[in-house]
């Protein structure tokens, strides 16, 4: 029981407070009714109806997921690799709910981490509730960020990696295309806000305002993120610095490397002192490309070749260049 006047934000801000705080408790609903009994206002918030004996059956299941994710992580060391695992594992065992989403259908398990580990769909609150849990499972903190993409609500993640802040949206990440499963993989807030924008902080909100604006929710906590250092690519792939002798030894290097490994996908980054769209046009249609290729194809010496026909991405807010590997053997 508490006393006083609570606003319609101060509920929401209380609802979104515990289950930022529980992740796994995917039976509570966000939405909630205020009930007028003569003297007393009445909070009553919304849960997912399920029987009793079912809500222990999933309860089982939803610890059964979790518990067989964090024994398969003990082979990685760093919070990074961990972090990593996390991304992939909820890449490769769930699938985005186009139905949901489109038609505002959040009925079930869509938005919890329920959805995510046990019945493998999900919409983007529930990807960032099950990233949020895992994390939080194997030791990395991390939070769960509500804002927009363009004019939708989207929800995804910032998550704690070696004493930095990084900004992650696992949702984005489980696109139809693999080479794109690290495009939002540990941003910095301008790499992030390119594309996203995070809601207000609650405490920055006037109940007034927050009344009105149907697509506002709030944000307890939105940490700063401006390293660089566990961006995805800058841990895995070369950087492009100039067009001579010495750079295209060590991309090519890193390229045969890459076959060796059977990787799908070669990434380039370049660098902040190049012109990004003459150094994409001079790699692609200048034939910088097909150079690394057929270098990397001399120092395998035969025992990996890739197709020089390879197809290559981009992307600009990332500076990175994505060739993709055909193998001829």
């Amino acid at each position: 029981q508490c006393t006083g006047t609570l606003t319609q934000k101060d509920i929401y801000e209380a609802i979104i407070a515990f289950k930022n705080d529980h992740p796994d408790i995917f039976w509570i609903k966000n939405t909630f009714s205020l009930l007028r009994l003569r003297r007393f206002n009445i909070c009553r918030t919304f849960s997912i109806f399920i029987q009793a004996q079912r809500l222990k059956h999933k309860k089982k299941n939803l610890t059964r997921r979790s518990t067989t994710f964090v024994n398969n992580a003990t082979m990685y060391s760093s919070e990074y690799e961990r972090e990593k695992y996390v991304n992939d594992y909820i890449i490769s065992n769930c699938v985005y709910d186009d139905e949901a989403a489109y038609n505002n259908n959040t009925k079930g398990n869509v938005s919890t981490a329920y959805g995510v580990l046990v019945d493998g769909k999900a919409i983007c609150e529930g990807y960032a509730r099950a990233f949020q849990l895992l994390c939080n499972k194997l030791g990395i903190e991390c939070v769960s960020i509500a804002g927009m993409t363009g004019d939708v609500g989207h929800e995804w993640n910032c998550a704690k990696i070696d004493g930095n802040w990084y900004q992650v949206d696992v949702t984005w990440n489980d696109s139809q295309d693999d080479f794109s499963n690290y495009y939002y993989f540990n941003l910095t807030d301008e790499q992030m806000y390119s594309s996203h924008r995070a809601d207000d902080l609650f405490d920055e909100i006037e109940p007034d305002n927050y009344n009105n604006d149907e697509n506002l929710i709030g944000n307890l906590y939105v940490p700063e993120c401006n390293s660089t250092e566990y961006n995805y690519y800058n841990q895995t792939a070369p950087i492009l610095y100039a067009f001579d002798e010495e750079n295209d030894n060590t991309i090519s290097n890193a390229l045969a490397n890459s076959a060796v490994n059977g990787d799908n996908y070669f990434n380039i980054i370049v660098d902040d002192s190049l012109d990004f769209e003459d150094a994409y046009s001079t790699l692609v249609q200048d034939g910088y490309v097909v150079n690394y290729i057929e270098s990397a194809n001399n120092m395998l010496g035969g025992e990996v070749e890739i197709d020089t026909s390879s197809y290559a991405y981009k992307n600009d807010t990332l500076r990175v260049i994505t060739i993709v590997l055909n193998y001829i053997n």
